[in-house]
């Protein structure tokens, strides 16, 4: 992958609905890139792409409070919802495979 190609796919990644950054940072961009990777999706994660919790409940149409229900993780049908809604920007956590 050439730099280019990994600029462009971070600062996708990095940009909110409105076509904002979350926080305008390069470095923010590259943690948030980072930290959402290869793990279960984080409640606090997901709320930075969205803008905040409320607007992340009002994008999943549900209540502020089904949010702060959810603890720390994102439960696993919301991370599908979100990774829809994200355009993949927000993967759901892959499941290991049953043996």
């Amino acid at each position: 992958m050439s730099f280019h190609d990994l600029s462009l796919r971070i600062l996708n990644f990095s940009m909110q609905p409105s076509g904002r950054f979350v926080d305008g940072s390069i470095f923010s961009m590259l943690k948030l890139r980072m930290i959402t990777r290869g793990r279960e999706m984080k409640t606090e994660d997901a709320a930075k792409w969205f803008g905040g919790k409320r607007k992340m409940a009002d994008a999943l149409g549900i209540s502020p409070s089904a949010v702060t229900q959810w603890g720390d993780t994102v439960p696993e049908v919301r991370q599908y919802q979100i990774q829809v809604l994200s355009k993949g920007k927000l993967k759901a956590a892959r499941k290991a495979a049953a043996a």
